[in-house]
């Protein structure tokens, strides 16, 4: 009795304070603890010595002043990640089991410029799999891991309206500079159970070609955890996974 009575005070007066005290004139009886919040918000960011100045915007833009300014007029991005996002997801997953996770902003020196490019991870999304491929040597053993990258200059588009990819395709294909010599992808965003590699099951693969292919990897076993959710990779296909014994 005594425990039901303190479960009605811990549940039904602080929501019926909240309803009837609160909610009718909320911005007036939490603004002091609003700004409390922001204040020391900022002073833990040490945002709270910020000077503010004008700063007008000045000066002539002339054909010589972007002639002298052409690393950052070439790096001004016209892309938005959000649409691209569905782009890339549609001209570059290549099989419906691959999944372009999120658009991430990257920079690399290609043909001897430092230039800004728009990037995502071909990564392997096991719940695309049709239902009856979803077994569980399917899932552990056979389709492990994701393929590559796309990659696109932040400013150009082709004919189409489409980017120009600088890294495209499976396997990966991209100037030098951008050479990707093991696409596999074990682990990624989208990574939520393990897999066991480099055992006598050949992992499947995609190529160039419309026809699927299995193949063997260099890695020993990897796998995640499922305990504690930290990769793993075991030297030997028959190591026995446990985070204490486990080594990376």
């Amino acid at each position: 009795m005594v425990v039901f009575a303190v479960s009605i005070v811990h549940t039904l007066i602080p929501g019926m304070f909240q309803s009837y005290w609160v909610k009718p004139d909320e911005l007036k009886l939490e603004s002091r603890y609003i700004s409390h919040n922001i204040e020391f918000t900022r002073y833990g960011f040490g945002l709270d010595n910020i000077i503010s100045a004008p700063f007008p915007a000045k000066g002539k833009l002339t054909p010589e002043v972007i002639a002298a300014n052409q690393a950052t007029i070439q790096n001004i991005r016209w892309w938005d990640p959000r649409p691209l996002l569905d782009t890339y997801r549609q001209l570059q997953e290549i099989r419906l089991y691959y999944d372009f996770h999120d658009i991430d902003v990257d920079r690399y020196t290609i043909d001897g410029s430092y230039r800004q490019v728009l990037l995502a991870a071909r990564e392997l999304n096991q719940t695309k799999l049709p239902a009856d491929a979803q077994t569980w040597i399917n899932q552990r053993f056979k389709f492990t891991h994701g393929n590559g990258i796309a990659m696109n200059p932040v400013n150009r588009i082709d004919e189409e309206g489409l980017p120009v990819f600088y890294v495209k395709d499976i396997p990966p294909v991209g100037p030098p500079e951008l050479k990707i010599d093991r696409p596999e992808i074990y682990f990624g965003e989208e990574t939520r159970n393990y897999v066991v590699v480099g055992g006598g099951t050949r992992n499947l693969t995609t190529p160039r070609a419309r026809r699927m292919y299995t193949t063997s990897t260099r890695a020993a076993t990897a796998c995640r955890c499922a305990a504690c959710g930290r990769a793993r990779y075991l030297r030997s296909p028959s190591a026995t996974l446990s985070c204490s014994s486990a080594t990376m």
